[in-house]
């Protein structure tokens, strides 16, 4: 969870020293801008990252898929059936 005080720290030093202990999968969840970002550990270090909105299903590549609809971690109301992006 990012919090206004050590976003910057998370995003920097926290994600290089994941990437440097080969972490495969960082989440960052955002719960002032109600969205996460999901990074991915390649060889050549982590990706530039996803962006998950919070009317999607958050999907943990590296967990076989596992998918958590944001909604919830945000405590919104579900999105319309049709909306619903990431399945």
């Amino acid at each position: 969870m990012l919090s206004p005080l050590t976003s910057s720290r998370d995003l920097r030093e926290k994600k290089a020293q994941y990437e440097k202990s080969g972490v495969l999968e960082y989440v960052l969840v955002d719960p002032l801008e109600n969205h996460a970002i999901r990074f991915l550990l390649t060889n050549d270090g982590y990706d530039k990252g996803m962006v998950f909105a919070c009317d999607e299903l958050l999907v943990f590549e590296r967990l076989d898929g596992l998918q958590v609809p944001l909604w919830e971690v945000f405590e919104l109301p579900p999105p319309e059936p049709a909306t619903v992006s990431g399945e």
